[in-house]
Formats: structure tokens, sequence, C-alpha cells
């Protein structure tokens, strides 16, 4: 494979905090060098002026349809996807139409992903056989065959007993947990979040107390038990003040947020717009203030997409119906872009930790999350003015509330070891 240069880019590396024009040297599937006028006979040169050089954004909250539901997403599709947001590293978590519960479908993963270039997918394992929340899934086989965490995600594991067993038994393998907080008795039947939106719509209301409920008692058992917790899509002022709480208590606790929760707020469902409902449910403005600021802060550790995509019926149908989700790989970084970075909340170095060596942190991606010498030439090429707007996305899904609104910053080169797989914006595989 021939050598690459990345020629006089802004290169950063949020880990250590280095910010510099420079070059990059590529060679083989690492990165060789970085430094100022390198040279490499017979190297392709590529110039990058002006454009932000990055450690490959990692996405560690991805549902990738495949196997079984294909006709909203499949593994491809969902890679094409990632690369075309800027994504080198994507997350799938376990809630596919065949559940990823026992090793042979974790291969399966793995096997699908291998058959061309892309991405890289780590999958994620199911915490309970079939995401039941009766018998615990095949943990320690699993955990063999390569998953980097353990999750029901789309449902909570709501037996305490059981999730205590889940922590004991995950922290056996150093994986993490990874929890969707949600008390179900509080959601059942809700649509949107509750509060006075929910009320003049005629919906169900999610309240915020359904996620502070579980979050305060999986902090609870990781303290207990000593396990590693990671809590997904936070949304609420009490879930991120129930978060800060644990850690300052020295329980080993992360926790995400979506785009979503930060950009938009309860008034986006609008005319009972269904490509705005998703779960959690969006929250009041007070609410996304707060995400803002625990990014701003550093109280939020990780940003993932949360990308879940479904067909147009699943969406075009009444609101109470409509199934919960949005596609998010292809928006995330341009929404970080154009609410977090562009109005000064928060730079490019904090900003771009939460999608690179955070999540590589957390996950035990070593080679990964990191622009150094010796590290894998994983790299994403920013440019942070280009305008753009979502007519339609390469995932199969197209729901977003999203579509159609101007943004800015996009991906105009993605190498994945060393492989370029996007090229000034557009897929060069695929």
């Amino acid at each position: 494979m021939r050598d690459t240069i990345l020629r006089g880019g802004i290169v950063l590396d949020p880990e250590s905090g280095f910010q510099d024009t420079a070059d990059v040297l590529i060679r083989g599937n690492e990165i060789e060098e970085i430094g100022r006028d390198i040279r490499a006979r017979g190297a392709e040169e590529i110039e990058v002026d002006g454009l932000y050089v990055l450690p490959g954004l990692i996405d560690m909250h991805v549902h990738l349809r495949e196997p079984g539901q294909e006709d909203k997403e499949t593994i491809e599709t969902g890679r094409l996807s990632a690369v075309k947001g800027g994504f080198t590293s994507i997350v799938c978590k376990a809630n596919t139409g065949q559940i990823i519960d026992r090793p042979e479908m974790v291969d399966f993963i793995h096997f699908r992903a291998e058959e061309t270039p892309g991405p890289n997918v780590f999958p994620v394992g199911a915490v309970t056989k079939s995401l039941k929340g009766r018998w615990l899934a095949m943990i320690g086989e699993m955990a063999r065959a390569g998953v980097v965490a353990l999750s029901d995600d789309g449902s909570s594991v709501y037996d305490t007993e059981m999730m205590r067993e889940a922590l004991l038994y995950a922290k056996r393998f150093n994986l993490p947990v990874i929890s969707h907080t949600e008390d179900t008795t509080l959601t059942e039947g809700g649509s949107i979040n509750a509060g006075f939106i929910s009320f003049r719509m005629g919906l169900e209301g999610i309240p915020a107390e359904s996620e502070r409920i579980h979050i305060t008692r999986d902090c609870l058992l990781a303290r207990d038990t000593g396990a590693k917790l990671h809590i997904a899509h936070c949304s609420t002022r009490k879930g991120i003040e129930e978060v800060k709480k644990a850690k300052r208590n020295g329980i080993d606790v992360t926790v995400e947020t979506a785009p979503h929760y930060f950009a938009l707020n309860e008034e986006a469902v609008g005319d009972f717009e269904t490509n705005a409902k998703m779960k959690p449910p969006l929250r009041s403005e007070d609410d996304r203030q707060a995400v803002v600021k625990a990014l701003k802060e550093g109280d939020i550790d990780i940003i993932s997409s949360d990308h879940a995509p479904h067909t147009i019926p699943d969406k075009d149908t009444v609101f109470e119906l409509a199934s919960f989700g949005i596609v998010g790989l292809e928006t995330t970084l341009s929404l970080i872009i154009t609410y977090l970075i562009e109005p000064g909340t928060i730079s490019p170095l904090k900003a771009f930790s939460y999608i690179t060596y955070k999540p590589a942190n957390r996950l035990g991606l070593d080679k990964k999350g990191r622009l150094r010498e010796g590290f894998d030439a994983d790299i994403t090429v920013i440019d942070m003015n280009r305008e753009v707007i979502f007519d339609t996305f390469v995932s199969k899904g197209q729901n977003s509330p999203f579509r159609g609104k101007r943004l800015n910053g996009r991906a105009e080169y993605v190498f994945v070891g060393g492989k370029i797989v996007l090229k000034r914006g557009e897929l060069v595989y695929g």
C-alpha cells in the first residue's frame, strides 16, 4: 500500500491537547510520523490546508438492524453512512432482528464487517437472552468472541437482581455494561416528554423521573459491585445530576448524550412530527441547556449518534404508533460543529474528545481515538466551514428532524487502517 502524506492541515489530538499546523505520514495501517515538511519517496500527497486532521471518529451507539431487519438498515449501508459522517469505528447494539446474545451472532457481525473496506465494527452483546430480562446471555462466550460491552439497549434491565448479576459477570471480563435507563412503569404508552406540550397535544408523556430512577439504581449497583457502568443517551438535568453525584463518590461510571438532546427541545415535535420522536424523548429547554452545560464542563463524557434507522411506514403513521428513533451517523459531526463549536460554547479540542479518545478509552480500544505515531491510521479530515444541507442520506433510514436543515461542517477525507474510504466528501467504495 502506497504511503500517504496529509500536507499542511490543522492537526488535533484531543487527548494530548496537541493542535498545530503539521503534516501526517500514513505508512501501511499506522501513523508513521507527524511533523513539518515530511518527505517520503513515492508517497501520495493530499493538500489539506485549512482543514482539521483528527483521530478517526468513534460512535459508540449505533443500531445496524442486521440480522433480521435489513429493510431498515444493513451492516453495509450502516457502514457507508458512518463513513459519510466521518466515523472510522462504530459500536453496534444487540437489539437487531436476531439478538446478539450468543457468540455465533458476534462472529456473524465480524464476518459481515470484514467483507468490504470501511469503518471498524465493534459489537455489543446483550445482557440478557433475547433482551427479555429473565436470564443472563452467554456473556463469557461473547467476551471471548470479541464484544466490547454489554447492553440490552432498546429496553432496560428492569429486574434489579438481574442487573446486579450482569454487572458482577461483566466485571470478570472487564466489560462495561451500557444501561438504557428507563423505568417502564412510568413510560408505558408515552410518546413525548411529559409536560405542557404533551398535555396540549393530547399525548401520553414520558417523565424525566423515568430516566433518573434507573440511573440512580444502576449507579448504586455499580458502586456495590465495582463494575464499569456507562449510561446511554442521557437527556435530562436530573439524570446528569445523578451521574455527577456518582462520580464524586468514586463510582466507575461514564455517560453519553446524543446530538438531538443539545440541538433540539420538545417543541420540535411540532405538528405531530414523527421524525422528532425518539426514546428518551426530546426534553424541555431547561434540560437541553443542562446537556449543553454538562458538555461544556465535562460532566458528560461522550457524544453518540444513537443512529436508529426506520422504514418510511414505521414513521409515516399516527404519532402514537410511530417507531421511536432517528438516523444520526451522517449528521452528528455537523451538529457538534454547528451547535457547540461555532457558537464558542466548546473548543474543537474538547468537542472532538467526545467522539475520539473518550469512547476509545471506555471501550478499551487502545490504538484508536488518538492521532499519534504508531497508532492506527484511522483519520478523519474535516472542513469546519463547509455548509451542508441533508436532503437525503446514504443510510436506508431517512428519518431525521434535520433533513433540509442548513448546518456547517463535514468530513472531507476518511482513512481506515490507512485506506482511504472518503475523498473530497464522496465515498470511494460501496
